[in-house]
């Protein structure tokens, strides 16, 4: 009231340098809060520790999404990286497939083998013209991508290849042709001389875990605990009925199964987003690279006939 009637900054002048003082000092003020991610320092030290897990894990994942290097005869290799070592694996599938390179970089270092990957976030690794409609993913590409995996697949005549994606969100809108394409695949892959590990699905928390785990440890009057609220085994299989339906016939076809399951449920049979005190869920559906490493003892099996060139 006092500046609308004059009493105060009576002039414009006096209102405008003061109203650009303080547009400065709150962009000041905004740039410094930016820089330090806010101020952490207000919070405990765990409470930091569970909301930065998933962000720390996502930028520091390896694999990019860069079909460019299939479709020119290349793909990102780990593990033994020498120019004259083959590549005995082949990690191929989307965001999901990238989530769980850590483990098998493992075993291949321990197994001094080479091993390269295949992924695209929302791109389900399909043959037979099948592709996923996404704003994310290769959409109308990934037939085309696909086919020069699998070209690669026999140029290099790679022992191993293992497949997995988003499963429950790659069927679309018909089962039947997502199926069709996954058996076809697992069919193209074999006459290719490949075997065939197709890993399921790893459970859907639904919810972010890591932002989770830090309201709660910050406010636990409030905020329940998250691990009480994760879904059980019985909800995971239901909810991933189709992919699991499939299991007799992809066995059939010549896959071999990996089922995450095991490892990513607890005693009180719902699934864990947190293991001494360490984050496994980067958000609802991506494992952390401890979550990840959960899963290695599920590949050992890949590893056991591969010896060293």
């Amino acid at each position: 009231t006092p500046v609308r009637k004059r009493q105060w900054l009576s002039s414009r002048k006096a209102l405008f340098t003061l109203t650009l003082a303080v547009l400065i000092g709150m962009f000041g003020i905004g740039s410094v809060i930016k820089a330090n991610h806010g101020f952490p320092q207000r919070f405990d030290q765990s409470v930091t520790k569970y909301a930065e897990a998933g962000i720390k894990d996502l930028k520091k994942r390896p694999g990019r999404d860069d079909p460019e290097l299939a479709f020119n005869d290349k793909l990102l290799t780990f593990g033994n990286t020498s120019a004259t070592s083959p590549i005995r694996v082949l990690l191929w599938g989307d965001s999901h497939a990238m989530s769980i390179m850590p483990p098998i970089a493992s075993l291949c270092e321990e197994h001094g083998l080479k091993a390269a990957i295949a992924t695209h976030s929302a791109t389900p690794p399909l043959l037979g013209g099948f592709y996923r409609r996404s704003l994310t993913g290769l959409d109308t590409r990934s037939p085309a991508w696909a086919e020069a995996v699998l070209r690669i697949i026999k140029k290099h005549q790679i022992p191993d290849t293992i497949i997995t994606a988003y499963w429950k969100e790659s069927i679309g809108k018909s089962e039947a042709a997502f199926s069709e394409a996954l058996i076809h695949t697992i069919g193209e892959l074999k006459a290719a001389g490949t075997r065939v590990w197709i890993m399921l699905d790893v459970p859907d928390v639904y919810f972010d875990p890591p932002k989770a785990l830090a309201f709660h440890q910050m406010l636990p009057w409030i905020y329940p605990d998250p691990r009480k609220r994760t879904p059980t085994l019985a909800e995971h299989e239901k909810a991933d009925r189709v992919i699991r339906g499939l299991v007799t016939q992809l066995e059939k076809a010549g896959a071999r199964v990996l089922d995450p399951s095991a490892f990513l449920f607890g005693l009180t049979n719902h699934c864990l987003i947190e293991v001494d005190g360490n984050v496994i869920y980067a958000d609802p559906h991506h494992l952390t690279t401890a979550g990840s490493m959960k899963l290695k003892p599920l590949f050992v099996p890949i590893f056991k006939t591969q010896t060293q060139p």
